[in-house]
């Protein structure tokens, strides 16, 4: 048997007992707080288990984090373990206390273990392996529903609430002993890089993928907290005690049956029918339905029927998708970030599920319609949200497929239609859109300039080793053999590699002008480059010189969005690509962001101003020299170029120029043509930089007389400049 199989098999011993754990646990909470308050402090409760939940659920995140998951999660069981024994001790001398602290245990304890646990398979399989196990991984979690659901209806006969807790101890020890398992034979811990010091809520904030997963659960916990208000509002109007405890028990045990069924016979057939997102968007179509039942027939009946949806699609479908949209992310993002999703996340949905229904319960004595229409508009919430999960899944994916070693078989194993799907068109078309250069520049260091064997030659090649040879000079460090695969004519599988090594300065040239030719095809690609703050700043300040070959609109639009940069040198190249785009294509330029662009440039201090530089600093173009660019300073030249988007350029040129005599009249003249053309506001913000007078604006001279006399004056200033070069030499 190899280490995977077996690791494969005690992950399943212990979801047995992880989940019997949650739902006899669940039952067991349920019924001791029902028996000691009100269904009325249900909400408080709520509340406050979920800001209780947040110093764990960071703690839980820095300690995966610090130590991995593999060794995070055996400790972690243990202590459940031990902190359930005291429970049942309290609960023994004080019900309300240990009605309480069980709540607490339940509510954040088996959320950061079920995280834990999950964590750890993420790790301990890759993700052709994982996919193919963590069905079965999922069935055996469903069996431990089933025999939670069954072990808490007879502990209610046999021993009762209070002297049943210690069996849930046992199971966590059980959990720890399977988990020691499966760790054996799991990869080393990834060693630390840069990218990986930052913590997870910052890693969260950056990623829009992961806020999207956020979202999702916040919804979702939101929605349950309401639909398990009215189920266990209505179920403790009927049973108390032990009773109580036997019907949330059968009732765990129904939907445990269920879902082993569903997940027999549904999830596969229909995670390879729909894509992820479509089968996430299952359960809030079908919650919605219910809730719409019990605004018209509210009752017991409806309430059991919404939270048999909600328990049944969860299970069947939306674990199983949910732990599938975490593959493909870096082991460092997941384990800085999943437990904030599967726990904080889950308790601030929670938190805002108690602040709802302690609002509505305070402001009608018939909460019960209201509760149900307000489960419905979450539920349509949250069908947004997932429909919008595809397109975050397959930019990750295909970030994770290009950062990562290719197998022999990069399909094997994977089983759902949509994955499969996804994989083959990125594979066959190797479309970079969202490539992670950063990642790839971490798997380039660890092979450097690290030369292939040699080789007979072969008679021929085929097509897919060409690739493969082509791609391996671009990869190997060496300068000569990487400018030789440059030279050839460029392919769409190596944009993302040719992208790479824009930011090598002893190559960047030669990449810049292998991807012009085929910019205008792959303009996208090239703006979300340049837009991404996580691209190398190398990178970012030269693709502008690309995108002035690209698809003219959509060039525009990413080089207008990136002239808000904070970093000045890529405005500045941005600004000049725009410029020879306008001056090819006569581009529609939005006028009113330009203005209010050039206005953020002038209104800086004289210093900034005057210090601005660059690191390529090494092109010249038709409208400034080198003498020219030395005397005027980058800063006036970037705002000249995003002026003639606006005014003719030949005249603005014309004014530049006389603006860098040292002959009075004839920078007079460029000044009087600024004056006369520039908006008022650009006018008074920029005079400074000009060491000027302040403008008046009472000219005697008409905007075009002035125009033709600075015209006129065009090759009095050429020759004076000309002039000043010579003397300058």
């Amino acid at each position: 048997m190899s280490a995977d199989q077996q690791a494969t098999r005690w992950a399943i011993a212990c979801a047995v007992p992880m989940i019997a754990w949650q739902v006899m646990a669940a039952a067991m909470r349920d019924a001791l707080f029902l028996s000691n308050f009100s269904v009325t402090a249900l909400p408080a409760m709520v509340i406050v288990s979920s800001l209780l939940a947040v110093p764990i659920v960071l703690a839980a995140a820095r300690l995966t984090t610090a130590f991995s998951p593999a060794r995070f999660a055996p400790g972690a069981f243990a202590a459940v373990s031990g902190m359930t024994l005291l429970v049942a001790l309290l609960t023994a001398t004080s019900p309300k206390a240990g009605a309480v602290a069980m709540y607490l245990l339940v509510t954040a304890g088996g959320g950061v273990l079920v995280s834990a646990f999950w964590s750890l398979v993420n790790e301990r399989f890759d993700p052709r392996t994982g996919k193919a196990v963590f069905s079965r991984i999922a069935v055996g979690a469903t069996v431990g529903g089933v025999v939670g659901g069954i072990a808490a209806e007879r502990v209610a006969v046999w021993f009762g609430v209070v002297d049943g807790l210690p069996i849930l101890a046992v199971l966590h020890l059980l959990c720890t002993v399977a988990i020691l398992v499966v760790v054996r034979g799991a990869p080393a811990p990834i060693p630390t890089v840069a990218a990986e010091q930052s913590g997870g809520p910052t890693v969260l904030k950056s990623r829009r993928y992961l806020q999207l997963l956020a979202a999702l659960v916040v919804a979702g916990a939101l929605s349950g907290e309401v639909v398990d208000y009215l189920f266990k509002s209505m179920a403790a109007d009927n049973w108390q005690g032990d009773e109580l405890m036997r019907f949330f028990a059968v009732a765990y045990g129904v939907m445990g049956v269920a879902t082993f069924v569903g997940q027999s016979f549904i999830t596969q057939r229909v995670l390879q029918r729909l894509s992820l997102g479509r089968t996430a968007a299952v359960r809030p179509v079908l919650m919605g339905v219910g809730a719409l039942v019990g605004v018209l027939v509210p009752g017991l009946p409806a309430a059991a029927g919404l939270w048999g949806t909600r328990e049944l699609t969860t299970g069947v479908l939306s674990r199983s998708v949910y732990e599938l949209l975490f593959i493909p992310l870096h082991p460092a993002e997941k384990r800085r970030t999943k437990v904030l999703i599967d726990v904080g996340a889950r308790r601030i949905g929670a938190a805002l599920g108690g602040l709802l229904l302690s609002g509505v319960l305070a402001m009608t004595l018939s909460p019960t319609p209201l509760l149900f229409a307000v489960v419905g508009v979450i539920c349509l919430v949250t069908f947004g949200l997932a429909m919008r999960l595809d397109r975050g899944y397959i930019t990750v994916l295909e970030r994770a497929l290009m950062t990562h070693q290719p197998s022999t078989d990069p399909l094997g194993g994977v089983e759902d239609g949509f994955t499969r799907s996804v994989l083959q068109q990125t594979l066959a078309n190797l479309d970079l859109v969202g490539l992670d250069l950063n990642a790839s520049r971490v798997l380039r260091s660890q092979v450097p300039n690290e030369r292939p064997a040699s080789k007979p030659a072969a008679t021929s090649q085929s097509s897919s080793d060409r690739v493969a040879s082509r791609w391996l000079e671009l990869r190997s460090g060496d300068i000569s053999r990487v400018t030789a695969a440059l030279a050839a004519p460029m392919r769409p599988e190596f944009v993302g590699e040719v992208l790479r090594l824009v930011a090598w300065d002893e190559v960047s040239n030669q990449a810049l002008a292998a991807l012009q030719p085929i910019a205008a095809q792959h303009t996208g690609q090239l703006c979300d480059a340049l837009l991404d703050p996580d691209e190398p700043f190398a990178i970012r300040r030269r693709i502008p010189r690309v995108l002035a070959h690209g698809h003219p609109e959509r060039a525009m639009d990413g080089l207008i969005r990136a002239l808000a940069d904070r970093r000045f040198e890529v405005r500045y190249q941005c600004s000049r690509a725009l410029a020879r785009l306008h001056q090819r294509c006569r581009l529609d330029i939005p006028e009113t962001r330009v203005r209010d662009l050039i206005l953020t440039e002038v209104a800086v201090e004289a210093p900034v101003w005057k210090s601005r530089t660059l690191l390529d600093d090494d092109e010249t173009d038709g409208e400034i020299d080198a003498f020219l660019r030395a005397r005027s300073g980058r800063s006036l030249e970037h705002v000249f170029r995003l002026l003639s988007l606006l005014l003719p350029a030949d005249p603005l040129w014309v004014a530049f120029r006389g603006l860098h005599t040292d002959e009075a009249q004839l920078r007079g003249m460029a000044l009087e043509y600024l004056d006369n053309v520039l908006d008022p506001k650009i006018n008074a913000a920029l005079w400074p930089h000009l060491d000027g007078k302040p403008p008046t604006n009472d000219s005697s001279l008409s905007s075009s007389e002035v125009l033709d006399q600075l015209m006129a004056s065009h090759h009095s200033i050429q020759m004076r400049l000309d002039e000043l070069r010579q003397l300058d030499d």
